[in-house]
């Protein structure tokens, strides 16, 4: 017989070994070491209306930091680091271009 898997909720989805509040203090130390602001656009999170999400890889599981909704869902969500790559040598090309 197969055990079933429990599915975490809260912070400790991100830190499954630590109970909630330790998890919790694991993400205000990533909000005190990003200066309490999203990872990529850098606006505080005192200027959003949810909390900043915990970034984390998908396949792994590591937590990267805390990003806003838009720059985890749009930005970070739908790139690799290959795609991420592409579109930076692309930007650089046209940048080049216009000089």
């Amino acid at each position: 017989m197969s055990k079933k898997k429990i599915k975490l909720y809260g912070m400790r989805k991100y830190w499954p070994h630590l109970t909630e509040p330790l998890a919790e203090a694991e993400r205000e130390k990533l909000s005190v070491k990003q200066g309490g602001k999203c990872g990529v656009c850098e606006k505080p999170e005192s200027s959003f209306k949810m909390r900043l999400s915990v970034d984390h890889n998908h396949k792994t599981g590591q937590v990267r930091g805390l990003l806003c909704y838009r720059c985890n869902k749009f930005i970070v969500g739908r790139h690799t680091l290959e795609s991420a790559l592409k579109l930076l040598k692309y930007l650089e090309v046209e940048r080049n271009a216009t000089v």
